[in-house]
């Protein structure tokens, strides 16, 4: 009985049990017999009552092992439900931390990479727009927005000597109205 997990208790209920069940199996007429009329009434009802209530004992006992058992078994239940409970929690918890510093990242890497490049631009290029041909783009970048800041340097060189010959142009005609009016 230990191999199966009972203990002797349980072990001598089963027997009486069995027990029982084999004499009272051995007193009840076949059910053709029933069925067919062949046994009279007092010989069934003698056949069908139960004398020895040590059986019922015994399945009161087992009633109360498996009523017992079902209760610790929803124990068990509950405290793992409550467990795996917290646990989902937890990494819930922790898949949330993980997405938010994710998009925090992403976030500071647009910034960083695109915008504040293209802010820079944009002021570069006001300069320019109000004159001041001294300024270059400094830490030009291998990428698109890099492209655009070498081409924007290019062209300030470009005006600073199309300024610069203006100017020389200009002196030269005053110098040549001067000449002419001396």
């Amino acid at each position: 009985y230990r191999t199966v997990g009972i203990n002797a208790e349980e072990a001598a209920a089963l027997t009486a049990l069995e027990k029982l069940i084999k004499e009272y199996d051995a007193k009840v007429p076949t059910l053709d017999d029933m069925v067919q009329g062949i046994l009279p009434i007092e010989q069934i009802d003698r056949a069908v009552t139960v004398v020895d209530l040590s059986g019922i004992d015994a399945l009161d006992v087992l009633d109360k092992e498996l009523h017992d058992a079902e209760i610790d078994a929803r124990g068990k239940v509950h405290e793992a439900v409550a467990s795996s409970q917290h646990y989902t929690y937890l990494t819930l918890f922790t898949i949330a931390v993980l997405i938010l510093s994710l998009i925090a990242l992403f976030l500071w890497f647009t910034q960083s990479r695109l915008i504040r490049p293209i802010y820079a631009l944009m002021d570069f290029v006001n300069r320019i727009g109000n004159g001041d041909l001294t300024r270059q783009m400094l830490n030009v970048s291998d990428d698109e927005v890099g492209a655009l800041g070498a081409r924007l340097n290019e062209m300030v060189a470009s005006l600073k000597d199309i300024t610069v010959q203006t100017r020389e142009a200009v002196n030269n005609l005053n110098a040549a109205a001067a000449e002419t009016l001396a």
